[in-house]
């Protein structure tokens, strides 16, 4: 359950989401433990998510740097779709640089551009350790402490 965000300056409903969401949300390019969670501890799973979001979110980012014009619409879609998976496996900085640029990619200019490279930077730094973690030879799938079942 979210706690409420109150003494954040935001003008409006939408600014004050983010900015709550950001002040509660840890500061990580990966949370392993929110994955480990999210798989019930099933490394192979862990590996398959890590890899397939890796593949996406350069596959989406390439569509976004890309030479082909694309609408507003598009591209707002293609960040929308990037902010649920990386939220999806906790990749937090990825799902933070998506929602920013979803709400700029209606318009061209400075902030669209640094959007773009924010979420650039953050898919960059997530690709890496995913890279760095799975190429590990003691890599299980989880970095994190095993996940207790209280039932």
């Amino acid at each position: 359950m979210k706690r409420p965000c109150r003494e954040t300056g935001a003008s409006d409903a939408k600014e004050m989401e983010i900015s709550c969401s950001e002040r509660e949300t840890p500061d990580l390019a990966l949370d392993f433990a929110y994955l480990a969670r999210q798989t019930f501890g099933d490394a192979d799973l862990e590996a398959e998510l890590l890899r397939a979001f890796q593949s996406q979110a350069a596959s989406i980012l390439q569509q976004l740097q890309g030479r082909q014009p694309m609408t507003a619409r598009q591209k707002a879609d293609f960040a929308h779709l990037l902010q649920g998976s990386a939220r999806a496996i906790g990749a937090i900085r990825v799902g933070q640089a998506a929602e920013i640029f979803e709400t700029h990619s209606a318009g061209a200019g400075p902030a669209a551009d640094a959007a773009l490279r924010e979420l650039a930077a953050a898919i960059g730094e997530a690709s890496d350790l995913i890279a760095v973690t799975l190429a590990k030879p003691s890599f299980e799938g989880r970095l994190a402490p095993p996940v207790v079942d209280r039932a």
